[in-house]
């Protein structure tokens, strides 16, 4: 379990320290970052002990990473990826734009975990250390996550941008909920939307909040979530059967997508499939196939931007679910844009399905949640 720090660790994290650092930030700064506004410290702690730990300081722009350690007996299980991750995904979503650190030039290990990160060295500062070794300052830049959110809504969508709110709409694909919608900044104007649209088939709004109305609305709370791909954890291995979607299986494609969505409707299953299809084909996204004895077992449409890669769509049969055949795709997905240079991947999970406990063992991490409101149709 990773928590924050609290006095009663820093005796354990001080031995840590001295252990593995040769040195340690010493009682007074420790018990000073619990209390420090722009200061935090992460523990990972096991049956009652803590078995590592990472301090940082934020500004809000910049996160630096003061000390990170893992008790040497307990180096090599994944617990450095699992805190680095999290310390750093928590200020993600409050809009970091860069991590900084320094690392002993000797530290091997700490480096090859920095670079797997995408981390990169812009300096070395010479004799850094009491010992004198030299420090080696990493660092990664983190992108906005929203620019890969909006891919594929923004090339289907028109959208329509004001001080209140963004209204997405989507001409062909008029029906469907998540291309047609208010975006809302200020909720002062609900009332006036739910109005200007009382007499449309369906109305459909996300906010950052959750809103009280009047009208019966059904409610997604859609929690976006994002790790460090190599922080993921998934116990299976990299399949050989996932296929990318291309003019080669485009058909194979369609009629999988199209069965998941036919008890929408006709109209809308086709009209859906076709767009996903050719989003895929046309390199708009990139959709990937699981494929056994000749049959689509399953699908995963990728969004890609600058490191960023975004899971979306992902299904698997119904008949073949509960079988590990999501993990696979997932696992395929991860390696594959990994070996592109890819370093961070989120997703969009709903709280009302299980799929978003399976994420979380993994290693994603919560980020933030919207709401979702739908009326009609």
């Amino acid at each position: 379990m990773i928590r924050l720090l609290e006095s009663k660790d820093i005796d354990s994290i001080i031995k840590i320290e001295n252990d593995t650092l040769f040195e340690s930030l010493g009682f007074d700064m420790l018990n000073d970052i619990i209390s420090n506004p722009i200061m935090k410290a992460f523990v990972y702690e096991n049956n009652d002990k803590v078995l590592g730990y990472i301090s940082i300081s934020f500004d809000g722009i910049v996160l630096e990473i003061l000390n990170f350690c893992v008790d040497k007996l307990n180096q090599g299980l994944g617990i450095g990826k699992r805190l680095l991750n999290y310390a750093i995904m928590d200020s993600y979503k409050n809009n970091c734009k860069s991590v900084i650190l320094e690392v002993r030039e000797s530290n091997i290990n700490a480096i090859k975990l920095y670079e797997s990160f995408g981390f990169k060295r812009i300096h070395i500062r010479k004799n850094y250390y009491k010992n004198l070794e030299n420090a080696l300052v990493y660092e990664k830049k983190l992108y906005d996550f929203n620019e890969v959110l909006d891919i594929e809504l923004n090339h289907n969508a028109k959208k329509i941008i004001t001080d209140d709110y963004i209204k997405y709409y989507d001409e062909y694909q008029f029906d469907k909920y998540y291309h047609n919608y208010y975006s809302i900044k200020n909720e002062d104007i609900l009332n006036e939307l739910i109005e200007l649209n009382k007499d449309k088939p369906f109305f459909c709004f996300e906010y950052d909040k959750l809103i009280k109305n009047n009208e019966s609305y059904e409610l997604d709370i859609n929690i976006l979530m994002a790790s460090f791909i190599k922080a993921i954890n998934i116990n299976t291995k990299i399949p050989n059967n996932v296929y990318k979607v291309d003019e080669s299986n485009k058909d194979i494609a369609f009629e999988l997508l199209f069965n998941d969505s036919i008890e929408y409707g006709f109209e809308f299953a086709r009209r859906d499939s076709l767009v996903l299809v050719n989003n895929c084909i046309n390199g708009i996204t990139n959709g990937f196939l699981i494929i056994e004895n000749g049959k689509a077992l399953g699908f995963i449409n990728v969004h890609h931007k600058n490191d960023i890669i975004e899971l979306d769509h992902l299904f698997i049969l119904e008949e073949y679910r509960n079988m590990g055949y999501g993990s696979k795709l997932v696992k395929y997905v991860l390696n594959y844009f990994s070996n592109l240079g890819s370093n961070i991947v989120i997703l969009i999970a709903d709280e009302m399905d299980s799929p978003k406990d399976m994420y979380k063992k993994w290693g994603f991490i919560e980020i933030k949640k919207t709401y979702f409101y739908r009326r009609g149709n």
